[in-house]
């Protein structure tokens, strides 16, 4: 991820980030994707396009075993 994907993400998290119940996890979802922030700085941003793919895939599989 190029540096100013990172501070966009890092960005989202700080602005509309929601740090989850269970687990010490903080998501924020913007114009170019997903910002996932884990506690030890490590951060995840995963792109809309590439979650419909993710998504598709899962389904496809998901139908397959199904029949």
């Amino acid at each position: 991820m190029g540096s100013d994907r990172l501070s966009e993400a890092e960005r989202l998290l700080a602005e509309r980030g929601r740090d989850l119940r269970f687990v010490p996890i903080r998501v924020a979802a913007g114009r170019s994707g997903i910002a996932i922030g884990f506690p030890q700085d490590p951060l995840l941003h995963v792109s809309w396009p590439a979650l419909f793919v993710v998504g598709l895939v899962a389904a496809i599989a998901r139908r397959r075993y199904d029949h």
